[in-house]
């Protein structure tokens, strides 16, 4: 063979596997894109996350929640809730999903994080309020927000 054929054909070679490469990169970019996009948008589970990832609510939905007042109530939902949330799961590393909801999971957090902090405490006396209503899960104080922000 001719040199000059020897560099044409070392060419081809070269340029179609740079093409391949190139092809190949896009499409991991354009997967790796789309998984970002449906965390951000709540499709999914943010797989980073501990127990398979947390929920995150949209920004439309966020902003469709009321404000909330103190104090915050065992089942109530509001932007009040989801940045107790949003703090808990950054101080402490919980996964606790940001949807805005005052459940089981927030209320767990908040009684082994926050109430729950003494030597000589135990859940029943400081996650549980009493009233003439029965005892119920404790509800979320001004100053337990303040002291989350702190």
């Amino acid at each position: 063979m001719q040199r000059k054929t020897k560099i044409i054909i070392a060419s081809i070679i070269f340029v179609g596997g740079l093409t391949t490469y190139l092809v190949y990169r896009r499409t991991q970019k354009t997967k790796l894109i789309t998984k970002l996009n449906d965390i951000l948008d709540a499709k999914i589970k943010d797989p980073s996350g501990q127990n398979g990832g947390q929920k995150i609510i949209t920004a439309d939905v966020y902003n469709a929640l009321p404000d909330g007042v103190f104090p915050i109530k065992f089942g109530d939902a509001s932007k009040k809730v989801y940045d107790i949330q949003r703090l808990l799961n950054s101080k402490f590393g919980s996964s606790l999903d940001l949807d805005g909801k005052y459940g089981e999971s927030t209320w767990e957090i908040m009684c082994s994080k926050i109430w729950n902090t003494g030597w000589f405490t135990t859940t029943a006396t400081d996650c549980y309020d009493t009233d003439f209503s029965g005892i119920h899960k404790k509800a979320i104080t001004q100053k337990d927000y303040e002291s989350l922000k702190a």
